[in-house]
């Protein structure tokens, strides 16, 4: 499996303060949930028989 999947997932980023914050916030969460979702991904396709 390759070390970057056997990694945990970071924390969310807490939620802003202000109104202004909330786009930045939304492109961080983003973000944070692609790389969480493609480090599951290879951990799924590394596992024997998932061929």
């Amino acid at each position: 499996m390759p070390a970057r999947a056997a990694q945990p997932c970071p924390p969310l980023p807490e939620a802003p303060a202000t109104a202004g914050e909330v786009v930045a916030w939304v492109i961080s969460v983003a973000e944070a949930y692609d790389d969480c979702d493609s480090r599951r991904r290879l951990a799924v396709e590394a596992w024997p028989g998932n061929d």
